[in-house]
């Protein structure tokens, strides 16, 4: 599904197994690729920021996106091919961060409460301040962006749900 910050949907696609209709210009890419594209085709090459889960991110489709003039952010799987191996590896203290430019690519790990790897070809190092249970914490931009863009998608998904297809 494809929407807005303000939960209204732009786009869906219907899974329906080998059946499902995708353009058949993205038949080169991988399945999760095929679904990002064949929703966002209207959008490329306009200078928009995707914003996707963990089950859609990866490197390869990042640097496509970039590719078609398109910024792209998200949640990724910390053992996602292509993620630099430190990234899977290294210990943090809460709140603390890394960050690696990779190719036109910018990975970030943070521990929050777990570990949130994301991954950007929009965002730098930057940090902001958020409120949380009282206290002030330092959380990279890029995450308090996720944050408040997924709020759209949440929306949607509380509209849909009286109307589930099984």
């Amino acid at each position: 599904m494809l929407c807005d910050t303000n939960g209204y949907i732009l786009d869906f696609i219907i899974y329906t197994g080998a059946d499902t209709n995708y353009k058949e210009t993205f038949s080169d890419l991988f399945l999760s690729s095929r679904v990002v594209f064949t929703l966002v085709e209207d959008y490329l090459d306009l200078g928009y920021c995707i914003i996707m889960d963990s089950y859609y991110s990866s490197p390869k489709l990042f640097l496509q996106m970039i590719k078609r003039k398109t910024d792209a952010v998200g949640t990724i799987r910390s053992n996602r091919i292509g993620l630099p191996i430190a990234f899977k590896r290294i210990e943090l203290h809460k709140n603390e961060q890394i960050f690696r430019y990779y190719k036109k690519l910018m990975p970030v790990k943070w521990l929050d409460e777990k570990y949130v790897t994301m991954l950007s070809t929009y965002h730098n190092d930057d940090v902001t301040i958020i409120h949380k249970r009282n206290k002030q914490i330092e959380v990279p931009v890029r995450v308090h962006d996720y944050n408040v863009t997924m709020d759209g998608i949440d929306l949607a998904d509380q509209q849909l749900a009286p109307h589930c297809v099984h």
